[in-house]
């Protein structure tokens, strides 16, 4: 960009001297100058505008909005427990996007982020926000995201979570209690068959 600004400003300093030159009544020498000057200066000052503008541009552009959620059924989704008292950033929540609650038992609410590969879910413990699983599509269709669903689908008391897929399956995974870490990153839900 310096070199721009350096072509604008060497452009008014040479139509300037066409100026005086033709005042001077040097016309022929003057004139050229002048051309010579507007154009150097329109030459530099044109990229040199163009880029404070994108600059400007750039920088008080609207943030992206967070994907909105999908379905939330309301027996599964419970509404939110955190009291913020107003003030952004108090709740580790806000740290991203999180789903709404989801009841497993009595004993445990959870909510879920999309991974960074969108490959399947973070699971997080919703009363500490601790990261407790990981639901991962392990199959060769694309999750349809923060379409998700909790059942008891073996009437033990213990809702068991279904992410739906953009081809109309539905993977489910019961929670067995395990403790997430580097050696078991599926943590305490495991893939059942429906």
């Amino acid at each position: 960009m310096l070199p721009y600004i350096a072509l604008a400003v060497t452009g008014l300093v040479v139509l300037a001297a066409g100026i005086i030159l033709i005042i001077r009544r040097k016309k022929a020498v003057g004139i050229t100058l002048t051309v010579l000057g507007a154009a150097a200066g329109l030459t530099g000052a044109f990229p040199t505008v163009c880029t404070f503008i994108l600059v400007d541009y750039i920088r008080n552009r609207p943030a992206d909005e967070p994907p909105a959620v999908t379905e939330i059924t309301e027996d599964i989704f419970v509404e939110s427990e955190n009291d913020l008292t107003g003030e952004i950033g108090n709740d580790w929540r806000t740290t991203r996007s999180y789903s709404d609650n989801i009841v497993i038992s009595d004993e445990l609410t959870v909510c879920l982020s999309v991974l960074d590969d969108t490959k399947g879910y973070a699971v997080y413990d919703s009363s500490d926000g601790n990261r407790i699983a990981s639901l991962i599509s392990d199959i060769f269709s694309d999750l349809d995201l923060w379409n998700v669903t909790a059942s008891d689908l073996d009437g033990d008391g213990v809702n068991e979570i279904g992410a739906y897929l953009t081809n109309g399956e539905t993977l489910w995974f019961r929670y067995n209690g395990r403790t997430w870490n580097e050696e078991n990153p599926s943590g305490c839900f495991e893939r059942t068959e429906g």
